[in-house]
């Protein structure tokens, strides 16, 4: 069974995005739209997992960036997996570098307060 993707074209891509990196459970999102978008991305990806062209695309040396040269459910589901490991990136630097400011500043606090009691 191939998705069809034109049935459900995601129309915001915050959704795309969100459902794509949305660690839980099925169901217990709140998050308008993501259980739909959850679903179609699980299609997409069932699909690419038993798709002929685009195992044949993904292996070394064929050429598939990331899914399927000859088959557009499979080059969609490359590119959604591209998408949600760069966000992923973006979410643990941003992770760290928020981290780093809070200890920055409970260091910066210690200091102030070290002062303060001499």
């Amino acid at each position: 069974i191939e998705p069809s993707t034109s049935s459900f074209i995601p129309s915001n891509m915050k959704i795309l995005i969100h459902a794509l990196l949305c660690s839980k459970e099925k169901g217990q999102c709140t998050v308008g739209d993501c259980a739909p978008m959850r679903s179609f991305i699980s299609t997409m990806e069932r699909h690419a997992e038993t798709c002929p062209l685009g195992r044949t695309a993904n292996l070394p040396g064929a050429g598939g960036a990331g899914g399927g040269a000859g088959c557009r459910h499979c080059q969609k589901w490359g590119q959604m997996r591209m998408l949600r490991e760069r966000y992923r990136r973006q979410l643990a630097a941003a992770f760290y570098k928020k981290q780093q400011a809070q200890r920055a500043q409970q260091q910066q606090q210690q200091q102030q307060q070290q002062q303060q009691q001499q």
